[in-house]
């Protein structure tokens, strides 16, 4: 019988905030807890593998697609971030104002010519509640210190996080403050939502609903699993050289997730066509399908989604005649009780007792109150206003509160 059964816990809704297992015993037990990044680097050899490069600066969000990426082996990578002699490509940057990250690699795909390595000897989802065939696509983050990614949230079902090696500072914000973190979909990556805020330096001019957001923080240490639960923002930054490995799995409410993605889809076809200068925003490691193609995506969604919506009706009536509703889970005690651990702890907790801390990183947060609003709101003339771009109309044309809107429409007119 499986100790914590993760699986039962966040597919049958009994934990819907972050949550962190300290030095967790299930995972401590995978063989890829011992991986360093000298071993990683001894066992991948010569082969090359993609870095994205960033600047080791809080002016503006760096985006991925705005990035520069080089190969290099992970030997290479170690050199340059110890400030050793290194060859092209790394002898080009400065490791004192860059940084380096092998960021979303697959597991499989990193380590299908070392002779040794089989997945499931190394990961086994199974004792967290998981079915064998379940994780299979887990990956890999391997990064130096300040490397990042850009606040967002994943279209579909929920992530787990095990930190192998170094510290990670996460950063969430529950769904109900999507307002107040500026979502966009440009740029644009399937099943990404993204946020306009810089997170390491808030603008608060530009973004003045982002003072009312609720920031959850916590640091992940070697052995620390996360649960990172349907929809919740984050942003991730490596607080030193880090190795990490994260795998989502899937939700019943993914298929209402799916038609939003193919709406947008459309959309991003649609108004890249008319724009090509647009396309440099895509992201997408797959290729944008023509719009008979995306039309034809959105009415598989759609068909699917009513099929579901259909059980999910009955299995509500269902519910409705048979059981008493659930209460939320919402403290530590109770949650504690249910893992059975007392390695267990949930970060929004935590941050409540320790809020402060989290702003004291936030240049001008400091300066989030309602005078400094006013003044800003005061200081502001419509005269002001930029020349309204294709890219601000294609960015309100995407907006996630748009596509809800278009996939309403879409329940209704086929209903």
């Amino acid at each position: 019988m499986t100790l914590l059964n993760i699986k039962n816990l966040a597919t049958n809704g009994k934990i819907d905030d972050p949550m962190v297992i300290k030095s967790c015993t299930e995972t401590q037990k995978w063989k890829i807890s011992a991986l360093t990044p000298k071993k990683l680097a001894e066992k991948l050899g010569n082969q090359l593998v993609n870095f994205r490069i960033g600047t080791i600066k809080k002016d503006d969000i760096q985006w991925e697609n705005e990035c520069q990426y080089i190969k290099a082996s992970m030997s290479e990578f170690l050199d340059w971030n110890d400030s050793k002699f290194t060859s092209e490509p790394f002898s080009k940057l400065d490791r004192s104002e860059n940084w380096a990250y092998a960021d979303y690699i697959y597991i499989k795909d990193l380590f299908k010519n070392v002779p040794d390595f089989k997945f499931t000897d190394e990961i086994d989802w199974t004792l967290l509640g998981f079915d064998p065939d379940e994780g299979l696509d887990a990956a890999i983050w391997v990064g130096t210190k300040s490397s990042h990614t850009a606040c967002h949230y994943d279209s579909y079902g929920f992530n787990l996080v095990y930190q192998v090696f170094g510290r990670k500072r996460w950063i969430l914000f529950p769904p109900s403050d999507s307002e107040n973190v500026y979502p966009t979909r440009l740029p644009y990556e399937e099943s990404s939502v993204f946020s306009q805020v810089n997170m390491l330096n808030p603008d608060v001019n530009k973004h003045k609903r982002f003072s009312r957001a609720h920031p959850y923080i916590v640091t992940l240490e070697p052995g620390d699993l996360l649960f990172v639960p349907h929809h919740w923002w984050h942003f991730v930054e490596n607080l030193e050289l880090s190795i990490s490995i994260n795998a989502w799995f899937p939700l019943e409410q993914d298929y209402h997730c799916r038609l939003h993605e193919a709406v947008t889809q459309l959309l991003i076809q649609t108004v890249t066509q008319s724009d090509p200068s647009l396309s440099q925003w895509l992201i997408s490691k797959h290729q944008t399908p023509t719009f008979n193609e995306g039309l034809s995506i959105v009415e598989q969604a759609l068909t699917t989604s009513e099929d579901f919506s259909i059980v999910e009706k009955t299995d509500r009536k269902t519910a409705k005649s048979s059981e008493t509703p659930k209460k939320c889970l919402c403290n530590i005690a109770q949650r504690s009780a249910i893992l059975n651990t007392e390695n267990c702890y949930i970060p929004a907790s935590y941050c409540i007792e320790h809020l402060a801390s989290v702003f004291e990183h936030w240049t001008h947060v400091k300066s989030w109150n309602q005078n400094a609003l006013k003044e800003a709101r005061q200081k502001r003339c419509r005269l002001d206003r930029p020349q309204l771009t294709s890219n601000d109309f294609a960015r309100c044309l995407t907006a996630p509160s748009v596509v809800e809107c278009i996939v309403s429409e879409l329940y209704r007119q086929f209903e």
